[in-house]
């Protein structure tokens, strides 16, 4: 069983493992990539762990807010509300919307257990895991790659060899073969197990259904699980413009967010009518998706999406393809500064819930990496792209959020 997990850049491996190995001292079960076994493929363990573990502290660096792999696993650990922030770099922000979230500063740290920080990752271990467990001889096994050290202080066992134990003198042996004495009694019982068994014999002979009653006993019927197996055939990604997507409860945009995809997280579908599938995440959780969302992974060509003899062309959003009609206007000039009614939002449509969406990033400065929104918003003379990460506050998340769902409703 997992306690902590931790997600980190490479670049910050030597100091991570002080980290864990202090984590670990607390008596917390902890899992990092130096574990991944080799027969199982990255994403799939990392899913796994992460939703095992009660607690994931994630190292945020340079390197690490660069890292999609960091971002897919804090974006995670934020949705299923485990996430410990730190960071082993001064004047480090994490990307949006992580920079929401406290962080505890390790810049200065090298493993002192007084040290602000560090006491911070303590209390927040014991908030989210509680008190450790009682380790036993099994749990103390290295994880990760830590190797077990002894407290300062101690001793370590001196270490025998067999040839210096002293042995037990061996009785003598006699030159000929022991010979069990038996009794009666004991000839007795093995008389009565042997006729027992030959009854047994006998009666499975007799009534040993023919080989037409076999079929009717030996069922065929796959169990659930193979059952479920065999249903969510697909390994499917999500192509979500923004890199992520909602996973719900039901086929609706009203039913609860119970997580959320990332890109390059895969997980299983099937073909089906509808707007909205069924998807089974590896964590084993089900939940709904918008159909438009998803790529099926089978259906990309061996290629990987270019074809011989042309030019890969940039993906446009159909959506945006009527900008080239659209006169330039600002859809929502204020959505940084107050809460957006639903009376807006239901005379809007998917193009302009679309760019008013945007237009709270590009307020921000944020550097739109479509192609089409970019051209769209350079029109305006307010808008200066200089910026790949952006802070938003809450009236701004909170309109996101509504937009999003309005798009996710015309969608349908």
């Amino acid at each position: 069983m997992v306690d902590v997990f931790i997600s980190y850049s490479r670049a910050n491996q030597d100091k991570v493992r002080i980290l864990a190995k202090r984590v670990t001292a607390l008596g917390y079960n902890i899992w990092w990539d130096d574990a991944l076994p080799p027969h199982k493929s990255y994403s799939e363990v990392i899913t796994e762990k992460i939703g095992e573990a009660k607690a994931a502290i994630v190292v945020w660096s340079e390197s690490a807010g660069k890292s999609e792999w960091v971002r897919a696993e804090a974006d995670v650990a934020r949705n299923q509300k485990k996430l410990i922030q730190t960071s082993f770099e001064d004047d480090i922000l994490p990307p949006m919307p992580f920079n929401q979230i406290q962080v505890a500063s390790l810049a200065d740290w090298d493993g002192e257990t007084d040290h602000h920080g560090w006491q911070k990752v303590q209390a927040s271990l014991l908030d989210l895991c509680g008190p450790p467990a009682k380790k036993t001889a099994e749990d103390k096994r290295p994880i990760g790659g830590i190797p077990d050290e002894p407290p300062p202080g101690a001793e370590r066992a001196p270490i025998v060899r067999p040839d210096t134990i002293p042995q037990a003198p061996v009785p003598p042996q006699p030159d000929y073969p022991l010979i069990e004495k038996d009794n009666g009694n004991s000839m007795a019982v093995k008389a009565i197990i042997g006729v027992a068994i030959l009854i047994a014999i006998a009666m499975a002979i007799i009534f040993w259904p023919s080989g037409d009653d076999v079929d009717d006993i030996i069922s065929d019927d796959p169990s659930g699980e193979e059952q479920d197996l065999a249903r969510f055939g697909r390994d499917a990604v999500i192509n979500a413009r923004d890199g992520w997507t909602n996973v719900r409860s039901g086929p609706n945009t009203s039913d609860a967010v119970i997580t959320r995809v990332v890109d390059g997280e895969i997980f299983k579908t099937y073909e089906q009518s509808g707007n909205w599938w069924e998807v089974k995440l590896l964590d084993g959780r089900t939940g709904y998706m918008n159909r438009n969302l998803i790529t099926l992974l089978d259906d990309q060509s061996d290629a990987g999406g270019e074809v011989e003899g042309t030019e890969q062309q940039e993906i446009r959003d159909p959506v945006l393809d009527g900008l080239r009609f659209a006169s330039p206007r600002v859809i929502i000039p204020d959505s940084n500064s107050r809460t957006i009614t639903n009376m807006e939002i239901n005379d809007l449509d998917a193009l302009e819930l679309r760019l008013a969406r945007n237009e709270i990033f590009a307020r921000k400065g944020y550097i739109f990496k479509n192609q089409q929104l970019r051209n769209w918003f350079e029109q305006f003379d307010w808008y200066a792209p200089t910026r790949e990460n952006v802070t938003l506050n809450d009236v701004e998340l909170g309109n996101v959020d509504r937009l999003k769902i309005a798009e996710e409703n015309v969608a349908e």
